[in-house]
């Protein structure tokens, strides 16, 4: 590990992630499960990853509450929104970002967090859409 702050805490508020930071995705990853609530957890903490800094790049917010993650992929160039095909929510589910910020995640987002490391895993990687989950748009 290169010595990546943590992803949540009082020493960073961090609420954008550039994924090209990191040498692994196992870095990632490692740091997002420190950061992930207790199993049980009402209420989960969400992130906005990107392959860069610049604004507007496509987005794969992600979010964890034990046991139970989100992940929502957004390109705002496109105007597109995409949760998984067979997510678990039938309602909005709250996630905040760092610093208390409502990040809501829609219908469908959730799935396992075993399920949610290897998107985050493969964006890290090709910086593209992940394909390892079957996306459909998301319902307005």
């Amino acid at each position: 590990m290169t010595g990546h702050a943590p992803l949540w805490g009082e020493q960073t508020g961090r609420v954008f992630v550039d994924v090209t930071a990191y040498d692994t995705p196992d870095e990632l990853i490692a740091l997002l499960l420190a950061a992930n609530p207790a199993n049980g957890s009402q209420v989960g903490r969400a992130w906005f990853l990107r392959a860069g800094t610049e604004e507007n790049l496509p987005t794969l917010t992600v979010g964890m509450r034990g046991e139970i993650g989100a992940a929502e992929w957004t390109d705002l160039a496109a105007g597109t929104r995409f949760v998984p095909a067979d997510g678990l929510n039938p309602d909005w589910v709250d996630y905040f970002l760092w610093g208390g910020i409502d990040q809501g995640m829609p219908p469908r987002a959730e799935l396992a967090t075993e399920r949610i490391l290897p998107i985050v895993a493969e964006f890290a990687r090709t910086r593209r859409k992940p394909m390892c989950v079957q996306w459909i748009p998301e319902e307005s």
